[in-house]
């Protein structure tokens, strides 16, 4: 599982570190979590499991090519519901799709009206909703491998550069 985005997100991953640990000390060995860009939650630091790399998210280049050798099965993109988040882009959703991975997004403003809740991601509201969803995606390779699909049609059908120019 990957997380990638910079310092100014510990709030916003901070949010579904319970989910998280609770995912963690169920799945053990088999659950892998790389935080790139921030340093892993507070609650997960003690798993041999999880990793951050605190990439240097001010030179876009190099944090663009760390994130495309990243290897995982599933991305989170978690932000809290307030006032500055609701004005961001949807650039995670692009940058994750591009990746060919299937993801667990927020259900806030960027992301409503881009992500197509269970086509090419889902949109999590609570908690528990956020262990669902995760839940759905770490047991399931085929709906990783269609809702990744899915995500990158999308891109592929409506927001090209050369769609949108």
């Amino acid at each position: 599982m990957l997380y990638m985005g910079g310092r100014t997100h510990q709030p916003d991953v901070e949010m579904i570190a319970p989910v998280l640990k609770l995912l963690l000390e169920e799945y053990g060995d088999r659950l892998h979590i790389h935080f790139l860009g921030l340093g892993a939650p507070t609650a997960l630091q003690r798993f041999s499991t999880v990793t951050s790399d605190l990439a240097n998210e001010y030179d876009y280049e190099e944090f663009a090519t760390k994130l495309q050798m990243e290897n995982a099965d599933i991305v989170i993109a978690p932000l809290e519901d307030n006032i500055f988040n609701r004005c961001k882009s949807p650039i995670k959703f692009f940058e994750y799709s591009s990746l060919g991975v299937p993801g667990v997004f927020s259900r806030v403003q960027p992301y409503l009206e881009v992500v197509r809740h269970e086509r090419d991601g889902f949109l999590a509201d609570t908690l528990d909703e956020w262990e669902k969803y995760l839940r759905l995606l770490l047991s399931n390779p085929t709906l990783r491998f269609d809702m990744a699909s899915q995500a990158q049609d999308t891109i592929s059908a409506t927001y090209l550069l050369s769609k949108n120019s």
